[in-house]
């Protein structure tokens, strides 16, 4: 809805005024709360305090509304035609009457753009972002994003209409207007939620689980359907023939671990630690470890004990070096195991490895020579069903994550 000044009774004030009056409080209010000057504010309007309070319950306005400021409008000519007569006599007040975006899945707790006193609690402007749609006549919708930026800000708009261009997923921008002071970026609005939102987070979050190699195979199974409660039996199929390699180079690693120990107290001649080091190892354990050093290149245990490392793992002289490198390459294997098991959760969640996705768009910035200053989360989209709350399909061919918000510079904190 369009805004309305209702000054208390008895004020003698033109419309004009009266929208100049709410748009200068609105922005000191706004800066004196980011500024933390609450009671600074409070004590220069002590004065008019029974007034201030009363103005402070208004809708905030932070558009200007400058009749003589210069007025251009350069939009999409696909756009530009769906637009009704209203928009072209008066952009700013029917891009202002437009509804406020609405945030879903955000974690950022907004003022509802109600009455300029929110602010003193969160300082933020809702209002700057708006979104609408148009129709063509043979009843085609178009969404669209409107947001209000800072002239200084019109770099951003053409950054991202050369991001568009050079074929990185990123939405189209349909324009710019320029009235009564103010300025707008109009851009195509896509059905997504970004990747800061907690529908994504905590999901993603269950990728970095990793299955202990104690875990059976009816623990693994039940483990895996508790925290994705909705995947295909064929993804915890998936998931369990990669648990397995993951659970053997777990194995490998702590045996691997122990026969290092092993060595360094036969070397130092604690040959009774040396001997419980070796006792500790359970029946299956002992197993696994003769396999193991049968890979690394050993008999037995004897062998083992009889070729050990000369020098105390981390000095650098005498140490056996082909020895650390067949723990390193273990090292190396179970980092890509468990590189695979991340990837394979992340797709069976999202559709597609969500982390590759992220890689994939980083590279293609810089391959086209456009750079992006922030590639946090709250800059990344995902296209979202909200009906059924979960990504939607995407093709092969598809982009799977789009860009937004290409600022020349990271934003602060209080920028939300």
């Amino acid at each position: 809805m369009p805004y309305t000044s209702e000054f208390p009774k008895g004020e003698d004030v033109s419309p004009e005024q009266a929208h100049e009056t709410l748009h200068r409080l609105s922005e000191t209010v706004l800066h004196a709360s980011e500024r933390r000057r609450r009671a600074l504010f409070e004590r220069l309007t002590a004065a008019n305090a029974e007034k201030v309070a009363q103005l402070l319950e208004q809708n905030p306005v932070f558009f200007e509304n400058k009749a003589d400021a210069p007025k251009q409008i350069l939009l999409d000519p696909a756009m530009a035609e769906l637009l009704p007569e209203e928009f072209f006599k008066n952009p700013t007040l029917w891009i202002e009457s437009q509804k406020n975006i609405e945030r879903v899945h955000e974690e950022d707790v907004l003022p509802t753009g109600e009455t300029i006193k929110e602010l003193w609690e969160e300082h933020y402007d809702v209002s700057k972002v708006k979104e609408f749609s148009v129709k063509s006549a043979d009843g085609k919708e178009l969404k669209v994003v409107s947001k209000r930026i800072e002239p200084k800000e019109l770099e951003e708009v053409a950054r991202a209409r050369r991001a568009y261009e050079a074929g990185i997923p990123t939405p189209q921008v349909l324009g710019e207007v320029f009235d009564r002071g103010n300025v707008y970026a109009l851009f195509e609005k896509l059905q997504a939620i970004n990747l800061a939102t907690p529908a994504v987070q905590m999901q993603r979050h269950h990728s970095h689980y990793s299955p202990d190699y104690t875990t059976n195979e009816i623990e693994f199974s039940k483990h895996v359907q508790t925290i994705f409660t909705s995947m295909s039996e064929e993804g915890v199929r998936r998931l369990q023939s990669l648990w397995e390699g993951v659970r053997a180079v777990i194995e490998i690693r702590k045996v691997c671990i122990i026969l290092s120990r092993v060595a360094l107290f036969e070397y130092k001649g604690f040959n009774d630690l040396a001997r419980e080091e070796l006792e500790s190892l359970d029946d299956k354990m002992q197993n696994v470890g003769r396999d193991i050093l049968k890979r690394l290149g050993y008999k037995d245990y004897k062998d083992f004990l009889a070729r050990a490392p000369l020098a105390f793992p981390g000095e650098k002289e005498d140490v056996p070096l082909w020895f650390f490198n067949k723990l390193d390459k273990e090292r190396k294997a179970m980092q890509r195991f468990q590189g695979e098991w991340e990837s394979a959760v992340l797709k069976e969640i999202f559709g597609f490895d969500l982390l590759k996705e992220e890689r994939k768009l980083k590279n293609l910035c810089r391959k086209k020579g456009i750079e992006h200053k922030d590639f946090a989360p709250r800059n990344i989209l995902m296209l979202w069903d909200f009906e059924n709350d979960r990504p939607l399909p995407r093709a092969k061919n598809e982009p799977k994550l789009y860009l937004v918000d290409w600022e020349l510079e990271k934003k602060s904190p209080s920028g939300k």
